[in-house]
C-alpha cells in the first residue's frame, strides 16, 4: 500500500523439491525461517560488513537529490531489515526450545510453525500470522477433516496454554478465522463448497473468556441472531488490542483511509 514496502510482511514460504515418481507435482519443503537470515556459505561476518559499507557509500551518492522518493527510501530500509533478521536468527530455531515444549506442540509442520510464532511473540514481534491449509475440500470433506481438525485443536490449545503459562496471553490476542466458510450442506462429491458465513474465535487480551456471540438456525444455513460484519469483526480486534478502530490515515495524495468503515462499532459483548 501507500506506506511503502518497508511495512510489507516478511513471509516464510515453503521450499520446493522435485516430485517423487510417479507423481509430477513438486513437493513442498517445510521452512521455519526467512531466506535471508543467515550468511551465504563461504562469506564471513567481516566480508558482509565490508560489502554493506560499500553499498551504503554507493547508495548515499545515488540518494542525493532523490531523498524524497519512497521507492529509494524503502530500498535502503530493506537492507537494515535483513540485517535485523540475521541478528535475530535464533528466534526461528526451535531446537533451542526444551524437548518437552516441542513434544507438547507436536511433530507436524503446523506445530513447528506455531512454536516459531510463539517465540516471535515472546521476542516482541507485534503481528504474527500462521497459515494452516488446505481446507478447500469440495470433495471427501470428512476424510480430510478427520486428519486436520484434531491437529488444529491440539496445536491451538497448546499455544494458548503456552502463552498463558508465560504470562503472554494477557497482552496477546489470538484470532482464528478463514477466508470463507463452508456450506452446511454436502455436495455430490461428499464435499462442502464456499459459504459467505463462518465462525471465528478470539482468545486473550481484551476478550471476555468463554463469551459466545451470535446464533444460527438449526441447520447452520442462516444467521438467526446477532450477525457480525467483517468491519465489526475488525473493529473488535482493534479495540481488544487497544487501537482506535475509528482512526483515520491519509494517503500521499490526501485521501482519507479509515481503519474500519465510518460508524462501525466493535462487538462490546465479547470485550472484557
Amino acid at each position: 500500500g501507500f506506506y511503502g514496502s518497508q511495512w510489507a510482511p516478511i513471509n516464510i514460504q515453503p521450499g520446493k523439491a522435485p516430485a517423487r515418481p510417479p507423481f509430477k507435482v513438486e513437493q513442498s519443503v517445510l521452512r521455519l525461517a526467512p531466506d535471508a537470515n543467515r550468511l551465504p556459505a563461504g562469506m564471513t561476518e567481516k566480508h558482509h560488513m565490508d560489502r554493506e559499507a560499500l553499498r551504503q557509500r554507493l547508495a548515499a551518492d545515488f540518494v542525493r537529490g532523490r531523498d524524497r522518493e519512497s521507492v529509494v527510501l524503502a530500498h535502503n530500509t530493506s537492507y537494515s531489515r535483513v540485517r535485523g533478521l540475521m541478528d535475530s536468527s535464533q528466534l526461528f530455531d526451535i531446537e533451542r526450545e526444551p524437548q518437552r515444549i516441542r513434544d507438547a506442540y507436536g511433530p507436524t509442520g503446523f506445530a513447528k510453525q506455531t512454536l516459531v510464532a510463539r517465540r516471535l511473540v515472546e521476542a516482541g514481534v507485534p503481528f504474527v500470522r500462521v497459515n494452516f491449509g488446505w481446507w478447500d475440500h469440495h470433495g471427501q470433506n470428512f476424510e480430510a477433516h478427520h486428519e486436520m481438525v484434531p491437529e488444529l485443536d491440539h496445536v491451538m490449545s497448546t499455544l494458548l496454554d503456552d502463552l498463558d503459562a508465560r504470562g503472554l496471553l494477557d497482552h496477546t490476542l489470538v484470532v482464528t478465522f478463514s477466508e470463507m466458510g463452508r456450506t452446511p450442506s454436502i455436495n455430490s462429491n461428499m464435499g462442502r463448497d464456499h459459504f459467505s458465513r463462518f465462525s471465528v474465535t478470539l482468545s486473550g487480551c481484551g476478550i471476555k473468556p468463554g463469551a459466545i456471540y451470535g446464533e444460527t438456525d438449526a441447520d447452520g444455513n442462516q444467521i438467526k441472531k446477532d450477525p457480525v460484519t467483517l468491519n465489526e469483526f475488525m473493529a473488535t480486534i482493534l479495540k481488544a488490542v487497544g487501537v482506535d478502530h475509528q482512526k483515520e490515515f491519509h494517503s500521499p495524495d490526501g485521501r482519507p483511509v479509515p481503519l474500519t468503515e465510518y460508524g462501525t462499532e466493535p462487538v462490546s459483548e465479547v470485550l472484557a
